[in-house]
């Protein structure tokens, strides 16, 4: 058996070999999980002759190590379950936090603890780590079934809700109410453990509160988040290279999904960082969105439903190619360039329901609170939704439509000169007129009377109110740096300069400066932005970056590096 570092370990006593841990991984600068996995091979190798103060003294270590030993499974088993039942219960969280662990051997093992066990509190104590490590949903399931105690059932409903992101039923643990179950020795661990837990409900809330759902975060097209940044963002860290992506990073419960120029879509796990391609069968003009935990793309005039795990869900083919996708609920509405609209539910059940004009050059279809809104190059059309099929409301002529975004059930259209603000029920436009050229058509939603958008190197704001219109610089880059990108973050706004830095901006007693800029040294890339989940994000052609919150309490240090 290949034991690493066994000519080290052989110079020690079993019990000394525990004891060096921490000394070795200062000294050779290894990963505690690298040489707690070692130790356990080692362990597994002597086990014929280790006596139990052996066990119990690796055991002791393993207890109070926050790792997993993710290579080791099955020998960490084969030492644990020759333990005695008092040693084993203050390491089952260890068993239980590897997905290899099957069902029954945990029901099994549950039981037998139990009923072995001298100190029933103490093990209530163990039990509840296991289950604040444990992310196995049929795992949790059996111990609420098998051990009917309040705090166990409430520690695993919690956990359930944690890890299917169930933010209806996300709920906090009032520790004060359960320190009477454990002894008091283990009364302030137990309360650390379910504040950490219920550390993780806030965190979890908080992430589901902002998800990037379609190119521009919503089917309203309005680049208006929900995710706040913080005052200072941290370093840019690259998470995934060479994705030659041609689209944002669409951002959903827990993972992540672009198009790349390759006829793929990545999808990207944002917990464990793992990637899975799906190699698309046609030319990908529209998606991917999101709908629930799964993202709908079309192919040319193929519509297709894809599950997190990259899975194919739903195919169908429609007539004409598909130009524009859009989500809501649990439908997924998409328009072709024939004038057809369909809808997909959630149940998978497809079906035409809107058949327009054909003659008119369709390019975006948005779905607002109450309306439907199909977009061609000279008109706004609008429905109302219904059980049945959309109930036509009115339509609104325009010349030259370049795109449409929407804030509530109001839209703003940008021309080839104009933006027009078009209240729908009310049936009355208002138009802006720039003075100078709009080369970029990104507008960015802020309240249902006024937009930003990008001209060369300012960040404009126009208003619209009582049948008038105004405008306002709210920010122009230094030495005349053109903002390529821009999106609102619940108020305040990431830009990308020149295609080269990302910078982020502050409000400062109705000025709004820079808080936070990095430059971003890939080669001849376009840089695109997204946010959701607890993280900013940026594509490239060639990366994928994730970008974090700064705390207030960490400050910043010369050479772009924050330390806490």
């Amino acid at each position: 058996m290949n034991v690493p570092y066994r000519d080290l370990f052989d110079l020690f006593k079993p019990n000394e070999v525990v004891m060096i841990h921490d000394e070795f991984v200062s000294l050779f600068n290894s990963k505690s999980s690298d040489f707690l996995d070692s130790i356990v091979i080692y362990y597994h190798s002597l086990k014929s002759t280790l006596t139990q103060n052996d066990l119990q003294q690796l055991f002791e270590i393993l207890e109070t190590t926050p790792c997993r030993l993710i290579n080791e499974f099955n020998r960490f088993k084969e030492l644990y379950f020759i333990m005695s039942p008092q040693i084993r219960q203050k390491v089952l969280h260890i068993l239980l936090s590897f997905n290899e662990i099957k069902t029954e051997e945990i029901e099994m093992e549950i039981e037998n603890l139990y009923q072995k066990v001298i100190n029933k509190e103490e093990f209530t104590y163990c039990l509840v780590k296991g289950i604040f490590h444990c992310d196995s949903e049929s795992v949790l399931i059996s111990i609420k079934t098998k051990i009917q105690l309040e705090l166990i059932e409430k520690m695993v409903d919690q956990k359930l809700a944690i890890i299917s992101y169930d933010k209806a039923n996300l709920f906090s643990i009032d520790v004060e109410d359960y320190l009477n179950t454990v002894p008091d020795s283990y009364k302030d661990l137990l309360k650390k453990i379910i504040e950490r837990s219920n550390e993780e409900v806030v965190s979890i809330t908080n992430k589901l509160t902002s998800l990037w759902t379609h190119e521009y975060v919503d089917s309203k097209n309005s680049t208006l988040s929900d995710y706040a940044l913080s005052d200072k963002i941290a370093i840019p860290q690259k998470i995934y290279s060479k994705i030659n992506a041609k689209s944002r990073f669409t951002v959903g419960k827990g993972f992540g999904c672009m198009l790349t120029n390759a006829n793929r879509a990545l999808l990207y796990d944002l917990n464990t960082k793992k990637a899975n391609e799906i190699i698309l069968s046609g030319k990908v003009v529209s998606g991917p969105v999101l709908i629930n935990n799964m993202l709908a793309i079309g192919q040319d005039d193929e519509f297709s439903v894809f599950g997190k795990d990259g899975v194919n869900r739903f195919m169908d083919f429609v007539e004409g190619n598909i130009i524009s996708i859009k989500s809501i609920n649990d439908y997924v509405y998409f328009l072709t360039d024939y004038g057809k609209i369909y809808e997909y539910n959630n149940s998978g059940t497809l079906r035409q329901i809107l058949n327009l004009d054909d003659s008119e050059i369709y390019i975006d279809i948005l779905l607002l609170d109450k309306y439907l809104v199909v977009v061609s190059t000279g008109k706004l059309n609008v429905f109302y939704y219904s059980e049945q099929n959309p109930i036509y409301v009115s339509d609104f002529l325009m010349e030259d439509i370049k795109k449409v975004i929407a804030f509530n059930d109001i839209c703003f259209v940008m021309t080839e000169t104009k933006i027009i603000q078009v209240l729908i029920s009310s049936q009355i436009t208002i138009a802006y007129t720039p003075l100078t050229e709009m080369k970029n058509n990104h507008m960015l939603a802020e309240s249902p009377n006024s937009i930003v958008i990008l001209i060369n190197s300012r960040l404009v704001r126009i208003v619209f109110e009582n049948g008038t219109t105004s405008h306002s610089i709210l920010f122009e880059a230094p030495n005349n740096k053109l903002i390529t990108d821009a999106i609102n973050c619940n108020g305040t706004y990431a830009l990308i300069l020149n295609d080269k830095e990302i910078v982020t901006l502050r409000q400062q007693e109705g000025i709004y400066e820079i808080s936070s800029e990095y430059m971003l040294d890939d080669e001849h890339s376009e840089y695109v932005m997204s946010s959701g989940y607890g993280s900013l994000f940026i594509t490239s052609t060639d990366n994928l970056y994730q970008i974090s919150n700064m705390s207030p309490s960490q400050d910043l240090k010369e050479g772009n590096e924050y330390v806490a």
